[in-house]
């Protein structure tokens, strides 16, 4: 009997762990069921970002990526992100290309990219060689793949030329113009090859720094001297060359000239009380000076018109030298300047800006850099140098 109980006890233990076993299988199995019936059917959302972005033409590389709204499989040649949802991929050219994406349920989805602002190729210039010398005047143009966004040329020299206004040297300057005697205005003629701003000073004060090729130093003292120097810097912040002048200011405010004809007037006002005039001369090459004798009004102006043929006997075209001369204690200053009469006519001096420079004509003598910039960027130089034989 008791054998026996044995043997049902061992068969229960049994049939408690069969049935666990069964009940795990198909517990088992039913979750592998349940796990099969809720897979991901959802459709592969995605969006393209193109870095530079296609508004403008580039010259770089582009950078193209693919943000997706689930985990996707990587694709070869682009780089997959860490959290699978980016790809990337650097794209040095033009080219429209088609992919599939694929979610980790396999889901697909088909995309299309097109990069078509990349530019590499510069604009060309057409007309001249870099580096030539031309003895006439050269006919210029320009081409570009897909636009040409500038032009600049510069009309450049190797040294760097300062005039100061208070010299007088060209009466072309100066009709009907009011300019400043205890003023200096500094203007730069000539600059060197790839200058991108000035430095101005004054008794090595430094006073501005500006690209204007010229600048007013104000609230100077009535005949006193003054050392300006000038500075053509590159862009990098050397200096490319340097000129200087010692200058002395002016016994008088400001000077209005005018000419008509043969008829010339000039009005100099704020003339400091410690000077007078001692003459006033006009003369050419060819004509012996003419003296004359005007006084300072009261007011400190002085007011001088006169007619070349009434002073010369002729009427002559061409420059005529004319000149004041104011003296005081200790005191001698002149003022001078030369006047045309007639219909003779003479080139402006050379301003270095390259705003009066046709970009399709290049007439004058001197030395020119062209540069041209496309829509992307890119660039060409070249320098040439026009020097036509004269005479």
């Amino acid at each position: 009997m008791k054998k026996r109980r044995v043997i049902l006890f061992i068969m229960f233990i049994v049939i408690i762990l069969l049935g666990n076993k069964i009940y795990a299988k198909y517990q088992y199995i039913f979750h592998l069921e349940a796990f099969s019936l809720s897979r991901d059917a959802s459709d592969i959302l995605y969006s393209i970002e193109k870095i530079p972005s296609e508004e403008n033409y580039t010259n770089q590389d582009v950078i193209l990526k693919i943000v997706a709204n689930k985990e996707i499989e990587p694709i070869e040649g682009f780089m997959l992100s860490e959290d699978k949802r980016t790809l990337t991929r650097v794209i040095p050219k033009n080219e429209q290309n088609r992919i599939v994406l694929e979610d980790l349920s396999g889901n697909t989805k088909d995309v299309s990219y097109d990069i078509t602002h990349i530019d590499k190729e510069p604009p060309s210039i057409i007309g001249i060689e870099d580096g030539e010398i031309y003895h006439e005047n050269r006919s210029v143009d320009y081409t570009d793949n897909i636009g040409i966004k500038d032009i600049f040329i510069d009309r450049y020299a190797k040294d760097l030329t300062l005039t100061i206004e208070t010299d007088f040297y060209d009466a072309n300057w100066y009709y009907g113009i009011d300019v400043t005697g205890n003023k200096i205005l500094a203007r730069i003629t000539e600059h060197p090859k790839n200058t991108k701003y000035y430095k101005y000073y004054i008794n090595n004060q430094l006073m501005a720094t500006t690209e204007e090729e010229q600048f007013t130093f104000s609230s100077l003292t009535y005949g006193t001297t003054y050392n300006v120097l000038i500075e053509a810097i590159d862009e990098s912040g050397n200096i490319l060359k340097s000129a200087s002048k010692v200058v002395k200011t002016k016994y008088f405010s400001n000077i209005v000239t005018n000419r008509v004809g043969d008829n010339f007037t000039a009005k100099i006002s704020g003339i400091d009380s410690r000077v007078k005039v001692e003459y006033c001369a006009l003369w050419n090459e060819t004509v012996a000076p003419k003296f004359f004798y005007p006084t300072i009004h009261p007011d400190g102006t002085l007011t001088i018109g006169f007619d070349a043929k009434d002073l010369t006997g002729i009427t002559q075209k061409g420059y005529y030298y004319f000149q004041v001369k104011f003296i005081g204690e200790g005191i001698e200053d002149f003022l001078s300047m030369n006047i045309m009469f007639g219909n003779y006519q003479v080139n402006p001096p050379f301003l270095a800006s390259s705003k009066e420079i046709d970009p399709y004509q290049l007439t004058e003598n001197g030395y020119y850099q062209i540069i041209v910039t496309d829509l992307a960027g890119n660039r060409i130089e070249k320098n040439i140098q026009i020097s036509k034989q004269m005479g």
